[in-house]
């Protein structure tokens, strides 16, 4: 075809080499999903991150969260398995709902409201030192 044998196993080869990769990537996604590894690992990060090995202070508030859990009720669930575990938690997600569960979200948002009037009064900046602190 190409008129080199080299050229035309070489080009086999990698033609191979991709169709395995795939096939390989395949079958590992499609083990992941039935296992569900990415949300138990996400689930087991989260704990650490946190210092919750018994998910009961922040890392369940977190996942409670509507950002985190958006088909929730937005309530603490009584399930410590949490049969719909995310898999992926987007960073602009956690941010706002770590933001929002720690309480910065309201003092960020005064300030905000304060800084577009004049000058802030200072027991705004005080109460959002506060908060930070």
């Amino acid at each position: 075809m190409f008129g080199s044998t080299v050229l035309e196993v070489v080009v086999g080869l990698v033609f191979t080499f991709l169709a395995s990769s795939l096939l390989s990537g395949a079958i590992v996604e499609a083990i992941a999903s039935a296992l569900k590894w990415r949300a138990r690992t996400l689930l087991t990060g989260i704990k650490e991150l946190f210092n919750d090995p018994d998910f009961t202070k922040l890392a369940r508030q977190l996942y409670a969260h509507a950002l985190i859990s958006p088909r929730g009720p937005g309530t603490e669930r009584t399930d410590p398995a949490y049969k719909t575990r995310p898999a992926y938690i987007d960073k602009d997600q956690f941010a706002n709902a770590m933001l929002d569960i720690l309480g910065f979200s309201a003092a960020i948002a005064a300030a905000a409201s304060a800084s577009s009037s004049q000058t802030p009064a200072p027991t705004q900046v005080d109460a959002l030192k506060k908060n930070v602190q």
